[in-house]
């Protein structure tokens, strides 16, 4: 990122009265790179779960085919897709971090309790949490992005710039879990959600603090 010498947009921005909180590059705004670190961490819950749906499933004892498969996953889109509608009315009522922070750790108990309700059998309720998580995960988009771009002023496209290439963390994380599938098992692969969720608690609680 430091060699992509991303273009200087002049738009005329207001920045009377705030000039001499402004920091001469976006990349000096430790906020910035913590929040693109949370998106890098967060594309790989939102692609985690349906990445290992199939297999999980089948853990469960659920024989289900392609066409089935496909269908269930629709909960977990359809999950997406109403947080982030309802995240319209959320976002004005409380605060990005408090969003975020509740989220992550709602979704991070959601996949545990899926996981020890499938080690017991509960098969059906543990596929219900798995899928469940996409409501979590809703929101935590915006809520980073902007916690992440705030009071950069007249920095903020470079810093738009910056977060958008860590979407590659849905090419890179879903790989890197399965080559711990395939070494040690499949548990194992889905517990390093966890880790990306307490990053993302951690962004929302403390790293994104303005510095």
């Amino acid at each position: 990122m430091f060699f992509l010498h991303l273009p200087e947009i002049k738009e005329g921005e207001a920045t009377e009265g705030i000039a001499g909180k402004i920091k001469s590059s976006a990349y000096k705004y430790p906020h910035l790179w913590l929040g693109s670190l949370a998106i890098f961490f967060y594309m790989g819950v939102e692609i985690g779960i349906p990445s290992f749906f199939a297999d999980y499933s089948a853990k469960l004892k659920f024989a289900f085919d392609g066409e089935m498969r496909t269908k269930l996953l629709a909960y977990y889109w359809g999950g997406l897709m109403v947080g982030r509608i309802a995240g319209i009315f959320i976002l004005r009522r409380y605060k990005a971090r408090q969003i975020l922070s509740f989220n992550a750790i709602i979704g991070a108990i959601m996949v545990l309790l899926s996981l020890v309700a499938g080690s017991m059998g509960k098969n059906w309720f543990a596929l219900v949490l798995f899928l469940g998580t996409g409501l979590m995960h809703s929101i935590m988009w915006p809520c980073i992005y902007n916690l992440a771009l705030e009071d950069l002023g007249p920095h903020t496209k470079i810093g738009s710039g910056v977060i958008a290439t860590s979407v590659i963390g849905a090419a890179l994380l879903p790989i890197m879990m399965g080559a711990i599938q395939r070494g040690i098992g499949l548990i194992a692969a889905i517990s390093c959600l966890f880790v990306y969720y307490a990053y993302i608690t951690f962004f929302a609680m403390k790293g994104s603090k303005i510095r």
